[in-house]
């Protein structure tokens, strides 16, 4: 990875035998003698699955599972710097009032970082992660027996199930005492349980007639209810099949969709980012796809048409956000399928999807 920057703006004080502007300058600039960050990751993962089924008497079918996993994660990464040291090295009143600083370092000068003073500002960060994952579920399914329709039985499905998620990440080291630069020193931690209820039910409404071999409606709902999230949500499906005849299928359905933002999306720590963007202002002069409007603004700000800014990235801080809600969605789609007899295991499929999401989970 590149080498560590002092993005911060380190202090240089005049007394800086580099500093030679006559004032308190601040250097931004990777520490290249490093050679750059490394990085190292154990995962140790311990998974747990278990389940029965069986059938009543009545022909219902039922089953029962229950899943347990843990997931630990021990972060080692070499070539971060101390902010706090990187800032006596460049002044020599501060290193001189530190016993154990090497030497005062110029920034503006290329190979000016011995390896002695690296040794003293460049530190390991160590950190780990926690996260247990629970679920139990439990669903039947059967028909109503002697309550039939032309074409069958009306068969149904219900069940409940519960989750649970938990994650906990610890800094240690330089990084827990807040030593490191764009790195948090506080651990985070969260917990959240989902309880969800469904029933779904298949209406056979036609079969073995002319142009409608079979027809089958089914209707769904379930209704979720997640500790961290105010309100329970309710959400449908309603899918028709209709084969006119055997090698042709025609099929739609229109659904509502839920979505829970994961744990780590709400609890993940901060963590400093130098995140890539694109400045419509660079070289606007020779750009051929900008606007009339953007090249007169960029110039109205006093910009050069051959101006570039000097990095392409920007400082930036990313982690979870606890209030973050659901992200929603409606499903509408429509398909055909086509299977002839003569070509065993051949079939065609068109379909169309039409998708609207709501209140999308993303990153800013």
């Amino acid at each position: 990875m590149a080498p560590v920057g002092t993005f911060w703006g380190v202090e240089v004080p005049t007394t800086n035998p580099g500093n030679d502007l006559g004032e308190t300058v601040y250097a931004y600039r990777r520490l290249a003698e490093t050679g750059g960050r490394t990085w190292e990751r154990e995962v140790n993962e311990f998974n747990l699955t278990m389940g029965f089924n069986g059938e009543f008497a009545n022909e219902w079918y039922w089953d029962v599972s229950y899943m347990r996993s843990q997931r630990r994660t021990d972060t080692n990464a070499g070539g971060r710097v101390h902010q706090e040291r990187a800032g006596i090295l460049t002044s020599p009143e501060l290193c001189a009032a530190n016993d154990e600083c090497p030497g005062v370092w110029n920034p503006f000068a290329s190979n000016t970082l011995t390896q002695e003073m690296q040794d003293w500002i460049i530190v390991p960060m160590t950190s780990n992660s926690k996260s247990e994952d629970t679920q139990l579920q439990f669903n039947i399914a059967g028909d109503f027996g002697d309550l039939e329709l032309p074409a069958g039985p009306i068969s149904w499905a219900a069940g409940y199930e519960r989750l649970t998620t938990s994650y906990v990440s610890t800094p240690d080291g330089a990084a827990g005492l807040g030593a490191i630069y764009g790195v948090s020193a506080e651990g985070t931690e969260g917990a959240y349980s989902t309880d969800a209820y469904y029933a779904e039910l298949n209406f056979p409404i036609l079969a073995d007639l002319p142009f409608a071999k079979s027809v089958n409606l089914t209707v769904a709902a379930r209704n979720t209810d997640v500790s961290v999230i105010k309100d329970n949500e309710v959400t449908t499906k309603f899918g028709l099949e209709w084969r006119p005849v055997d090698d042709i299928l025609v099929r739609g359905s229109l659904s509502e969709g839920f979505r829970t933002p994961s744990i780590s999306t709400l609890f993940a720590p901060r963590a400093n980012s130098a995140t890539s963007y694109s400045d419509p202002c660079k070289q606007y002069g020779t750009n051929t796809g900008a606007s009339a409007t953007l090249k007169a603004n960029c110039a109205a700000d006093g910009l050069a048409p051959d101006w570039k800014p000097v990095t392409d990235q920007a400082s930036a801080w990313v982690g979870g956000n606890p209030d973050i809600g659901p992200e929603k969605s409606t499903s509408l789609s429509v398909g055909v399928v086509y299977s002839p007899d003569y070509l065993e295991g051949f079939s065609v499929t068109l379909d169309y999807y039409d998708i609207e999401i709501t209140d999308v989970i993303g990153s800013l």
